[in-house]
């Protein structure tokens, strides 16, 4: 299997297992007592901007640009990801989702940064689909 063809396949499986790690460590319950290190919203940019670059690289639909339907489902799922803390005994709060949404921000302006080093050692120019784009 050559490098252009494993290379979407092994971002796509980085992604799923980033993206579960973060959910399981989004939706258990913070330990009582546990003094706070950094910042909570620094934490959420933290944690958002790999998922940004990982989602862009691993769905990536064209060359030229960024599929605006990762980004806005990024931003949906920082909102969703945020409501679904309340079962566990965690606070939901619109700052964290902003925070959130500063950490796609970046992560998709980095792999703006990124994309052509990262093209060429994939060998992948993205999938051109003149037909979905609207």
């Amino acid at each position: 299997m050559t490098q252009a063809r494993w290379a979407p396949l092994a971002l796509r499986t980085l992604w799923l297992l980033y993206f579960t790690a973060l959910f399981l460590a989004t939706h258990m319950p913070v330990p009582a007592g546990l003094p706070p290190t950094v910042s909570d919203k620094a934490l959420h940019v933290m944690a958002f901007m790999p998922l940004a670059w990982l989602s862009c690289a691993a769905w990536e639909t064209t060359a030229r640009r960024v599929d605006w339907r990762v980004v806005l489902a990024l931003v949906l799922y920082g909102a969703v990801d945020e409501l679904l803390q309340w079962p566990v005994g965690r606070n939901a709060d619109v700052w964290d989702w902003v925070a959130d949404t500063v950490g796609v921000a970046i992560g998709v302006g980095l792999y703006l940064l990124t994309r052509g080093a990262l093209q060429r050692w994939t060998g992948h120019r993205g999938e051109s689909n003149t037909s979905e784009r609207s």
